[in-house]
């Protein structure tokens, strides 16, 4: 393959019973922060996608089924057998739940609660689930979006057209956080989604008979433009040139709305001839398999995307990737859906030259950007102490940095593991900031707390370590690492004495945002009219600690368009009202993509409303990530 080619998815029972048979029906849902790199794998068996059904009243005290008893189900009303899950996985039982409370979560295993949708208007759910976007570089987005969709909850008041299970299956498979081993369900627009999600997922991982298993099955019952496109695919790879050729005609003569990439590819296949891609943006797994099956190389835009089974395509179609297969690696870690282990693997899997690897810091700035991250992770182990290590760590974060809050997020949920391993000491001072930087990025605040306290206890001492105490002081307030009650004022000045004013008001907004008592001194201080400076005295030392977190510092990218004002309001309005459901949906709505990209206003919004209906975890983690995007 050339060096960008791809290869190409009940009946009435207790409630606690349900849900149990709802958990033991799937291959158990990916816990926050552990993202599983592929989607849809092949199940063993074929387990049940089952939907709820009106509930009768509670059973009697005492009648309740013992965890683990399989429920006989009468055949005219369901058929089969349920076999129930622990009991850490049952909730309350609840009359009426009604057929839409399909879920996979439940309070105990991440959901957001039965009656999230409590006091919700069905309009909005339907209006807003097909806008819910693909987050990027944003864990915690990316979690919640997850959850939102799979947690089993009363649905919404009002009357609908609208399949609700059906639109959180198509939103799941956009995001690539379909669970394993769903099968059909009976409901034709549920499965047509989950059709497509298990036939893309096959395709991305080369299995060409799953994939073509799927679509047959599913031109038996839809004629979707998308099947007729996969089937002219399937014959070729059949070798059934004439059919395809006759079935590439329907499409293209009948004025099918099919995209320039795809008519390009498919045509030059069925004609014998040979294709030519310049472009291919926003490509689809389709696409990528047409485009490795011509031998053509994939155009570099074809890794702009959100598709996750695209960017898995792409980052897995050469066993030695090169800078476009893996800057798309970074961009599927940053969806979620590769997790950092694997995305460590295919910088590992990147074919380097061997003096290169010699001298890597030198050396990166040869390669392209990619390839770079990939040398200086390859590097880190070839160093034989850990200051050396730390070096190339350092210029991998900085090189990352360079790119952006996702890239560095990606980068830094990498080298994770290392620099938690990495015992804060008085040698490592001039690394401070980057490593508190990366730590935070990675989800890793205990770490990052060991080397707070390392700079905290030498401040008063080491100049170094006062300059890292300085720098990274709004992070450390932000991820609740400083005494409540210390002198605010007195840090705030410090830091601010050469912070433009969109980082103190980024500061200012975030505190305000999750109610942290220092929040009106940095906003008073925010607004105050900013002294000169004066000129410090030379200090080497000191200086060699600002140029590590200048170097730490990370780029910003541009901001998306501000969210809708109506949306902003109700925002605050379903907040207010404690409609976490709708407080959720509508807050990952206004994100769009994602804090790297967002307006600052739109982000500390959702970080308020958050808060405000009961995560706070999840809130302080999304200002974490909103103040590395703004250059804190």
């Amino acid at each position: 393959m050339t060096s960008s080619r791809s290869r190409r998815p009940a009946g009435p029972a207790p409630a606690a019973a349900l849900l149990a048979a709802l958990v033991a029906s799937i291959v158990a849902p990916v816990p926050s922060g552990a993202q599983d790199d592929t989607v849809l794998e092949e199940p063993v068996g074929q387990p049940t996608l089952i939907l709820p059904q009106e509930l009768a009243p509670p059973p009697e005290p005492g009648t309740e089924p013992a965890a683990g008893q399989v429920l006989e189900v009468p055949e005219d009303e369901g058929g089969g057998l349920v076999q129930t899950a622990p009991s850490e996985f049952e909730v309350e039982p609840v009359a009426d739940i009604g057929r839409e409370a399909w879920g996979t979560l439940g309070d105990d295993a991440g959901g957001l609660g039965l009656a999230m949708w409590a006091g919700t208007h069905r309009a909005v759910v339907e209006a807003l689930l097909p806008r819910l976007p693909v987050p990027v570089g944003s864990p915690v987005a990316t979690d919640l979006a997850r959850r939102l969709l799979l947690t089993q909850a009363v649905p919404p008041d009002g009357a609908g057209e609208a399949n609700l299970v059906a639109a959180r299956v198509a939103r799941l498979a956009a995001l690539g956080q379909v669970p394993a081993g769903l099968a059909a369900s009976g409901d034709p627009a549920i499965d047509a989604a989950l059709a497509r999600a298990r036939a893309d997922a096959a395709l991305a991982r080369g299995d060409d008979a799953g994939a073509c298993a799927e679509a047959a099955a599913a031109l038996q019952v839809s004629d979707e433009l998308y099947w007729q496109e996969f089937q002219v695919y399937c014959q070729l790879t059949a070798g059934r040139a004439e059919a395809a050729q006759l079935a590439f005609a329907v499409l293209d003569e009948g004025g099918a709305p099919i995209s320039p990439g795809y008519r390009a590819l498919a045509g030059a296949l069925v004609r014998g001839e040979d294709a030519a891609l310049d472009s291919l943006p926003g490509a689809t797994v389709l696409e990528l398999a047409l485009a490795a099956r011509a031998g053509v190389d994939v155009p570099a835009d074809a890794a702009d995307t959100s598709d996750p089974q695209a960017l898995m395509a792409i980052a897995r179609s050469r066993p030695e990737p090169g800078a476009l297969e893996l800057a798309a690696a970074e961009r599927a870690e940053a969806v979620g859906a590769l997790s950092a282990e694997s995305l460590a693997s295919l910088y590992g899997s990147a074919s380097l030259a061997a003096e290169d690897l010699a001298n890597p810091i030198s050396a990166a700035d040869t390669l392209e950007a990619p390839l770079a991250r990939a040398l200086l992770h390859q590097a880190v182990a070839r160093q034989a102490v850990p200051t050396a290590q730390a070096e190339v760590v350092a210029a991998g974060l900085a090189s990352a940095a360079a790119q952006g809050a996702v890239v560095h997020g990606s980068y830094a949920r990498v080298a994770g593991p290392w620099l938690a391993g990495l015992a804060p000491t008085p040698e490592f001072l001039w690394f401070a900031p980057q490593a508190m930087r990366a730590l935070l990025a990675a989800d890793r605040a205990a770490a990052a707390a060991r080397w707070w306290s390392l700079v905290e206890t030498r401040a008063l001492t080491d100049t170094a370590a006062a300059e890292a105490t300085r720098m990274f002081w709004p992070l450390a307030r932000l991820a609740g690492l400083t005494l409540l009650d210390e002198d605010v004022g007195v840090r705030f000045a410090a830091w601010a004495q050469d912070a433009e004013p969109a980082r103190a008001d980024a500061l200012a907004a975030l505190l305000v945002a999750l109610g942290d008592p220092a929040a009106p001194v940095v906003l008073a201080g925010a607004l105050a009219p900013q002294a000169p400076v004066e000129p410090a005295a030379e200090d080497t030392v000191g200086d060699a600690a600002a140029e590590a977190g200048a170097a730490s510092a990370i780029a910003p990218l541009a901001a998306a368009e501000p969210a809708p004002a109506a949306l902003a309001v109700q925002l605050l309005e379903a907040a207010a009202a404690g409609r976490r459901g709708e407080a959720v949906l509508i807050g990952l709505v206004v994100l769009g993509t994602g804090p790297a990209t967002a307006p600052l206003a739109d982000a500390a919004a959702v970080v308020r409303a958050l808060r405000t209906v009961g995560l706070e975890a999840e809130a302080r983690r999304l200002a974490i990530e909103t103040a590395l995007a703004h250059g804190l």
